[in-house]
């Protein structure tokens, strides 16, 4: 009777941490800082159409979008703060970005967008109504 040898079991390749800086491995597509994907998008609507005229929801351009041609502009700081917390791994990363988020918000309200203070130096206007 004639044995065969045993199969060889080959494990597989190690995944090894791609460093900090690194060019991303072949086919790993990274998320754009300043875009969200089409689920953080939805997640992030969800949160901010709670308080939709909320100062960060004004900052983040809500309604957010992960479609490139519909996101306002090419993202705000804000936005690109926001994201960086949702996707914040580390303590420190979550500290940074928290940080960020305060900055870019201070800023927005400071700033405001155009015709911000406008509004508050007008009377009070009537609507007309047809």
């Amino acid at each position: 009777m004639r044995t065969h040898p045993a199969p060889q079991v080959v494990p597989p390749i190690p995944a090894i941490p791609q460093p900090a800086g690194c060019a991303p491995a072949r086919g790993v597509v990274l998320p754009s800082p300043t875009r969200p994907t089409a689920q953080e998008a939805e997640k992030l609507n969800s949160l901010l159409k709670c308080e939709p005229q909320s100062s960060l929801a004004a900052a983040v351009g809500f309604p957010v979008s992960s479609v490139k041609s519909l996101q306002s502009g090419h993202g705000t700081p804000a936005l690109s703060a926001l994201l960086a917390t949702v996707r914040a791994q580390t303590k420190h990363q979550l500290l940074d970005a928290t940080a960020k988020l305060k900055e870019a918000l201070c800023t927005f309200v400071d700033d405001g967008p155009p015709g911000w203070q406008d509004l508050g130096e007008t009377e009070d206007i009537p609507l007309v109504t047809d």
